[in-house]
């Protein structure tokens, strides 16, 4: 059972650089009430960071060169479907389930480009809502192709 101090949680997405050169991203779980850094230096030993393929893992917190917090651009009151730290997945942004190709990544990227991109709706008058909503998803995009194509070349790499 968690204690007291861990009841009101939030979900970051984090990028985790190790000492032997290995980059980790995915989601990790802190209190509301401590930053980023405050918890990485905090007494506990291990980290669980559940990483955007699904699975999870404990990391030594004396095995983490760098920390830093991914702040993907929100949308504003629009939303895009999914939500939470998920919102946050780079497979998730494209729209697939998981990064099984480069070309299946850049057929996804292009798909929702082809949603999002402005040059689309050139000569449609568009509410400022709609227009702030498609440039930060167009943002977003853009950050989660090159994310997958990173996750496509670490696991190219492990195999």
């Amino acid at each position: 059972m968690r204690s007291e101090s861990y009841r009101d949680l939030v979900k970051c997405s984090i990028e985790i650089e190790l000492v032997n050169g290995k980059t980790l991203r995915g989601v990790l779980e802190r209190p509301r009430s401590k930053p980023l850094a405050l918890f990485m230096n905090g007494n506990d030993t291990f980290i669980e960071l559940h990483l955007f393929d699904g699975s999870a893992v404990q990391v030594a917190k004396s095995s983490v060169m760098t920390c830093r917090e991914r702040v993907a651009q929100k949308s504003d009151s629009l939303g895009t479907p999914g939500g939470g730290a998920e919102a946050d997945n780079p497979l998730a942004i494209l729209g697939i389930k998981r990064a099984e190709s480069r070309e299946q990544v850049r057929r996804a990227y292009l798909a929702r480009m082809r949603l999002y991109h402005s040059d689309r709706y050139g000569g449609v008058e568009l509410p400022p809502e709609v227009q702030s909503h498609m440039e930060a998803m167009t943002k977003r995009i853009n950050v989660a192709y090159h994310d997958a194509l990173a996750m496509c070349a670490t696991d190219a790499a492990q195999a």
